[in-house]
């Protein structure tokens, strides 16, 4: 992941309620309704459903779904999956910029996490092209500060000009904190000590 955000520029972006935007495939699903949910002239009937057509989270199905509609948008967008990765949701395409220059782009996705790395110039473009095929969360700014719960800060760069990003979890760490001093110990405030961790400037 270091490596993504040593090169060119990283952008994010994250599709709201992305389960709910694909089909349900498979056999026929239906969902009961409670009873205070339903309409009126449902409540004629003795067991009165409805069929699913979209994904539910809560669904076994419904990740399937979404994936599938992920790797078609990609696919109609010229994007490929890499080869050479393990992973199956790692896609590249080169891009022509304006000088002329032919440039790769590449598109990590986790469930509906994105990642769009590349030379600032294409990366925007293809950001745009994505956010328009799958529609991202709208926010005034789509630089990536965390991804998947690790969040990520660039460094003054290396006498020598290597770049250097700091990789850290805080903000998760201050959660698991925060739960267990709620939880177990009645809100009071952990004894708090140096890390034992040696720091190093690598």
């Amino acid at each position: 992941l270091s490596l993504l955000f040593t090169h060119g520029v990283v952008l994010d972006g994250d599709v709201s309620g992305a389960y709910l935007t694909a089909e349900l495939d498979g056999p026929p699903t239906y969902l009961e309704l409670e009873w205070e949910m339903m309409p009126e002239e449902w409540r004629r009937c003795k067991h009165p459903v409805c069929r699913i057509w979209t994904g539910l989270y809560g669904l076994q199905r419904a990740g399937h779904g979404w994936g599938k509609k992920c790797e078609k948008q990609l696919f109609r967008l010229d994007y490929e999956k890499v080869a050479q990765s393990d992973e199956h949701t790692i896609y590249m395409r080169f891009f022509k910029g304006k000088n002329g220059i032919v440039e790769p782009v590449l598109i990590v996705v986790y469930v509906d996490d994105f990642l769009v790395v590349g030379n600032r110039e294409i990366a925007m473009v293809a950001h745009k092209e994505i956010e328009k095929a799958l529609g991202f969360t709208p926010k005034d700014d789509y630089e990536c500060e965390e991804f998947i719960g690790i969040q990520v800060q660039a460094l003054e760069p290396m006498k020598d000009g290597c770049r250097r990003v700091l990789m850290h979890q805080t903000t998760y760490a201050q959660h698991l904190v925060d739960d267990f001093e709620r939880d177990h110990i009645n809100g009071k405030e952990l004894r708090q000590m140096s890390t034992p961790a040696l720091v190093r400037d690598e």
